[in-house]
């Protein structure tokens, strides 16, 4: 659970700083994209529990077209 709780922490203040730029450049209502997961062994199979996450380069906004990025 704890790992859970300091991932998400992470991972939110990823997003925080990525709307917080995205504000600075005009963009009202922007969104994030990320994917995380717990990896709970090494290559030798001993504990080594740690996350993997991958962050859209950007940030995804609504506009009259649909969906962009920016």
């Amino acid at each position: 659970k704890l790992t859970n709780v300091a991932l998400k922490i992470f991972i939110q203040a990823v997003g925080s700083y990525q709307k917080k730029k995205a504000k600075e450049l005009g963009f009202k209502k922007a969104q994030t994209g990320s994917v995380l997961f717990i990896q709970r062994f090494g290559s030798a199979l001993n504990l080594n529990i740690h996350g993997h996450a991958i962050f859209a380069d950007g940030i995804f906004c609504r506009s009259r077209l649909g969906m962009v990025s920016a």
